[in-house]
């Protein structure tokens, strides 16, 4: 296949690198400028720091997927048995989402939208098992739904959590990651219905692999250093973690590394279609 748009890979890999910074200055954050006592990050440049990244990591994808001329991408998404990409969130997702139904469980005072939205993580699990293990199933597509019932009963109990302070940044980063995966699921099961829509499926899947990943691999960290005390939210970042790693990966299998499906002259993907998918 020719080398995808300029545009294109540049989102990918400024992306990736500001994914990589946002974790090394939350982590850092977390450790040095995070007041365990109100749940906020104290005033500071790294805080400063942080905000205008976040910013950035969600409009410069935006102008450069948009800067991608319609036609110029695949409508085909990569299959996810060619990279098993879709083993990660099956495994993380798996972990955390049992871990999310024994917490609910072992607590009486527990939310039951914690019990729910454990058991649509267990679904969202079955989903990526399913991806490679019978993609062309007709249960596939039903599942799909099931990450973005996870995100939203996630935002909902993490709102509710009487445990953390509102507005934390700890919910927030947990949250910003929940919506992104809604949103990058949405993203996927528009080419699963065959309405794809290639350049916005590249901008949904930069943002969650920066806010995913910003939100998880940090909170795991301070969680094991005892900053944090909330088991819960380890469990969330768990499954964060791997959505953020699949969404990496899907991009670079998309844009960089093509698989046998996407293979050949871009100008092959059906011309009849726009970012919508309508003739």
């Amino acid at each position: 296949m020719n080398r995808k748009p300029a545009a294109a890979r540049c989102c990918l890999y400024i992306s990736l690198s500001f994914a990589l910074m946002g974790i090394i200055l939350r982590t850092v954050a977390m450790f040095t400028v995070f007041d365990q006592e109100v749940g906020y990050f104290d005033a500071s440049l790294i805080a400063t720091l942080l905000t205008v990244l976040s910013f950035a990591a969600a409009l410069l994808p935006a102008g450069l997927a948009l800067a991608t001329a319609k036609g110029q991408l695949p409508t085909v998404w990569p299959s996810p048995k060619h990279n098993a990409a879709a083993s990660l969130p099956f495994i993380l997702m798996g972990v955390g989402g049992a871990w999310q139904l024994w917490l609910a469980l072992s607590d009486s005072s527990s939310s039951n939208l914690l019990l729910l939205s454990g058991v649509a993580a267990l679904l969202s699990a079955l989903y990526y098992f399913m991806t490679m293990a019978a993609e062309k199933a007709a249960a596939v597509p039903v599942l799909g739904f099931s990450p973005i019932v996870w995100a939203l009963f996630s935002t909902a109990e993490t709102y509710t959590d009487q445990f953390t302070t509102m507005n934390s940044p700890i919910k927030l980063g947990l949250q910003f990651g929940f919506l992104s995966v809604a949103l990058l699921a949405t993203a996927e099961l528009r080419f699963r219905l065959n309405k794809p829509s290639p350049r916005t499926a590249i901008f949904i899947h930069c943002l969650a692999l920066f806010f995913c990943l910003t939100g998880s691999v940090p909170t795991l960290a301070a969680l094991a250093a005892g900053i944090l005390a909330r088991p819960i939210h380890g469990a969330y970042a768990l499954s964060l973690l791997g959505v953020g790693l699949y969404a990496a990966l899907r991009l670079i299998f998309y844009i960089v590394i093509p698989a046998p499906e996407v293979a050949g002259p871009e100008e092959t993907a059906d011309s009849s279609l726009d970012e919508g998918g309508t003739p």
